[in-house]
């Protein structure tokens, strides 16, 4: 069974605020005597649902399109962790959903159910997100990949210090583990 957790890719999008926004235009038109219908697309790497790759947090690691297919198929588990806004996802939390059921090499999951905020402000500055803690384990279960319906496993850039970066993303990328953000449909 196949199951699209992708969101759809349209112009001006709902994403991080420091990046441009997402472009989608026409140009090569059949009704302006063109022999197809083209369209263009700008956007970051980091629009949409994605995968982070190394390279997102550590100088000279690995791209996206240096890592074998094989990283990105696999087996998987999706976790339920249901938290207010602005709440921290420990270890503790992933443990209890996880109910002993993450192996090595799974791919997991992380429903939180803030999917149904996209599209509001709230989407963008109050998400979930998870300690040091829980990504550690994460490395100590095996996963191979976090993929999560939010922005970021870090604290969005309003609620963090800039001196303190993305300790999450650094954490899992510079242990091997991908994180795909900002995907939809979990539930």
């Amino acid at each position: 069974m196949l199951v699209d957790l992708s969101r759809t890719i349209t112009a001006n999008m709902m994403q991080v605020a420091t990046f441009p926004p997402v472009e989608v235009c026409r140009i090569r038109s059949l009704a302006e005597g063109a022999p197809t219908n083209v369209q263009a697309l700008r956007l970051t790497g980091h629009s949409g649902t994605h995968i982070d790759a190394p390279l997102h947090v550590l100088d000279g690691a690995a791209s996206i399109e240096q890592l074998p297919l094989e990283r990105f198929v696999g087996p998987g588990v999706v976790l339920a962790v249901h938290k207010e806004p602005r709440a921290l996802i420990d270890a503790a939390d992933l443990e209890a959903a996880a109910e002993g059921r993450v192996r090595s090499g799974d791919m997991v999951f992380l429903y939180t159910g803030w999917d149904e905020r996209y599209g509001t402000p709230a989407y963008l500055t109050d998400y979930p997100a998870l300690t040091l803690a829980a990504a550690d384990w994460l490395l100590e279960h095996g996963v191979r990949l976090l993929a999560l319906d939010c922005l970021s496993p870090d604290l969005p850039p309003e609620r963090r210090a800039p001196e303190v970066g993305l300790p999450v993303h650094r954490r899992l990328l510079g242990n091997g583990v991908l994180i795909a953000e900002n995907l939809t449909g979990l539930g």
